[in-house]
Formats: C-alpha cells, structure tokens, sequence
C-alpha cells in the first residue's frame, strides 16, 4: 500500500558550524556524503539549539520541549572533564 508520508533523515552533529560543510561553502575540506545529501532534499538552514552542549539540544529534541534542568547538562560536562 503506497503511502503519502515524506522519508525524513535528522542529523544532529556536534560542533559544526554554518560553514562547515562543502554544501555552505567549505573548501578546505571535503564532505561528500553530506553534500550528496543536502543536494537529493530540503536544507533547513536555520535552527535552534537550547546550550552549548549536544547533550541538552538532543533531549530536547526527544522531550518536545525546552530543557531547564541543569542536572543532565552538567553530568555530561562533569563526564568530559
């Protein structure tokens, strides 16, 4: 049964800037893959992420909502430090 849902990949990449990726104008280096991606789809080219850290912007990808706790970002902190 064929079916009207769009396939959607969300990539979360830590500490990569705007430029970084051959798609935004990177020359230094090469990305292949991802430029071969961004080229096949839709780019969204603004975002927001709620802190500094990974670990913050992903749970609140997964909760739907803003993080304010400040126990999940700082037991990460504490776990690279």
């Amino acid at each position: 049964m064929p079916t009207n849902r769009p396939n959607i990949l969300f990539i979360v990449v830590d500490d990569c800037g705007y430029a970084d990726l051959g798609c935004t104008g990177q020359t230094d280096y090469a990305t292949p893959a991802l430029d071969r991606l961004a080229s096949g789809g839709i780019r969204f080219t603004q975002a927001y992420a709620n802190a500094p850290l990974c670990t913050n912007t992903r749970v609140a990808l997964i909760l739907g909502a803003a993080l304010v706790d400040r126990a999940v970002s700082e037991l990460a902190y504490s776990r690279i430090h």
